[in-house]
């Protein structure tokens, strides 16, 4: 699969899922908030149902009136009385023969003379729930009530100003409130720990307690139509999202495949050999970075081929040159045009030692390339190197007209290193100065310690070196006498061979236009740390 339809799966896949944890968290969030705000409705109905039940508590001096609600109901009050009559279990009234019902209604009648059983409590608790239902305050909405029910309602034949009662056939409530006296024991309902309590206040005094469970579960069909009316919203909401996102992530997708897509094409190019190939660097990226080490990359190769067919065309010339000498002598030599004297052998022999010092170089440098010079390091006192190094060339440049000039520090300076590599690379660098340094002139030779490290320059005088040619001098076989005169110059190896060795001793060497006017060699090697 290509990289565009993985990566817009991948954005598509990845936005599904969290439009869907989303949606999963705005549906408990909104499941939670809508138990939260009927849990507060609810909690807000308690201040109305206690001030109610404060009104009847002062009214009634006690919660006598209002606890008789929890009475049993009228099927219980046959079989308790049925026990009384001397039966195990309460028997269903059409069941009994004429003698037991005689005893049992026998037994009602002994009972009569007893006081009449109060049932305005269970009028008290649900007028008080019936009011607070309406919002209406007691006893002031009880008119209102029983306008509002009287269907449901009918008056006793001695009615007080506060009594209801509902008819057989009406459904008994079954509020979900339940009192408690001070203490908070139960008088109605029940009570766990997670009940919601409303003090109930008679004359700043708590004289009880309103409570009602928290709400866990909607089941109002009102507020299970408003939740999912919600949550097609939210639906269609993040249906719409998504699209947009689709919108969104295709050309996304195309803008960040693009750049790839190019390079892809760019590295078949100069696999092909287009080493001129070349990518649009846009913006700061990483993908603009990426496209601009390509670039960098693809010019390194093209500057490498360059430097290879130089190279082979330097090699052929600087070969082709001396055995074109050499076979012309012999060619002269056979023929008779030159007689074979002690004079024209040496001439041969020179051009040969020319081409075995040629043969010799390059090999010293391709044992550099590839890894293979030898190296016997050890711990040197560099400063006594330098000294004595410049101390052997003196001599051979004042013969030329030159004069050499050292500053090196009198104290040792360790370093760690090859003490014969070290001095083929001080022997190149005098030896280049004295090739290409106009008589008079002047060359320097400083030392500068630091603090983990120290600098080596050799710094010549007039002529100087054109800022093109100071970026090519350790290129191989480059030379800034383009004619190649053996008289004016060398092969060109020896730069090349110094940045070599420079190298295996973890150093680095770079070549600048010098103040004098000539050109100044800098040499970094690092100090012995070891003791």
């Amino acid at each position: 699969m290509r990289i565009f339809p993985k990566l817009l799966l991948v954005f598509l896949l990845t936005s599904f899922a969290l439009l869907l944890i989303l949606y999963g968290l705005m549906q408990w969030g909104l499941d939670r908030g809508m138990l939260n705000y009927v849990n507060q409705r609810q909690v807000q109905s308690l201040q109305l149902v206690s001030d109610n039940l404060a009104a009847v508590y002062q009214e009634q001096n006690g919660w006598q009136a209002v606890v008789a609600s929890s009475a049993k109901p009228r099927k219980r009050e046959l079989n308790r009385t049925a026990r009384r009559a001397g039966f195990n279990e309460p028997p269903r009234r059409g069941s009994l023969s004429r003698e037991n019902r005689n005893r049992v209604n026998r037994s009602d009648r002994e009972n009569s003379s007893r006081p009449k059983r109060n049932y305005s409590g269970i009028e008290y608790w649900r007028i008080v729930l019936r009011l607070s239902e309406q919002g209406l305050r007691y006893p002031d909405g009880i008119e209102q009530l029983r306008d509002d029910y009287a269907p449901r309602y009918q008056r006793k034949d001695r009615f007080d100003d506060h009594s209801l009662t509902l008819r057989e056939n009406s459904p008994r409530l079954r509020p979900k409130f339940s009192l408690l006296n001070a203490d908070k024991q139960v008088l109605i309902g029940r009570f766990t720990a997670n009940f919601v309590k409303k003090p109930i206040l008679s004359n700043s005094e708590i004289v009880g307690y309103v409570a009602l469970p928290p709400t866990e579960q909607i089941t109002d069909k009102f507020d299970l139509q408003f939740v999912e009316d919600i949550n097609q919203q939210i639906l269609l909401i993040l249906a719409g999202i998504f699209i947009v996102i689709i919108i969104i992530t295709i050309p996304l997708s195309r803008h960040f495949v693009g750049p790839i897509t190019r390079l892809k094409h760019a590295v078949i190019q100069v696999n092909q050999g287009e080493l001129s190939t070349r990518l649009p660097i846009v913006g700061h990226d990483e993908l603009a970075t990426l496209a601009r080490n390509f670039n960098d990359l693809a010019a390194t190769l093209e500057q490498n081929e360059t430097s290879r067919k130089r190279w082979l065309a330097d090699i052929s010339h600087e070969l082709r040159t001396p055995l074109a000498i050499v076979k012309g002598e012999l060619e002269a030599l056979e023929d008779g045009i030159r007689p074979l004297s002690i004079e024209n052998i040496s001439s041969i022999s020179e051009e040969v030692n020319h081409l075995q010092s040629l043969i010799n170089d390059l090999n010293e440098l391709n044992e550099a390339e590839i890894g293979a010079m030898r190296y016997q390091k050890s711990t040197l006192n560099i400063t006594e190197l330098i000294r004595l190094n410049a101390e052997r060339h003196s001599s051979l440049l004042q013969s030329q007209g030159l004069t050499l000039t050292i500053d090196i520090p009198n104290e040792k300076i360790s370093a760690w290193g090859d003490a014969k590599r070290l001095n083929q690379l001080l022997d190149n660098l005098f030896a280049n100065s004295a090739k290409y340094t106009d008589a008079p002139g002047q060359i320097y030779c400083r030392l500068i310690e630091k603090s983990n490290e120290f600098d080596i320059y050799i710094e010549d005088s007039k002529p100087g070196v054109s800022r093109e040619d100071i970026a090519k001098l350790f290129e191989h076989l480059f030379r800034v006498e383009s004619s190649r005169n053996r008289k004016t110059g060398g092969s060109g190896i020896g730069l090349a061979l110094c940045k070599n060795i420079v190298y295996a001793h973890q150093g680095a060497i770079s070549a600048h236009q010098a103040e004098s006017g000539g050109l100044m060699i800098k040499i970094t090697l690092p100090k012995n740390t070891l003791r």
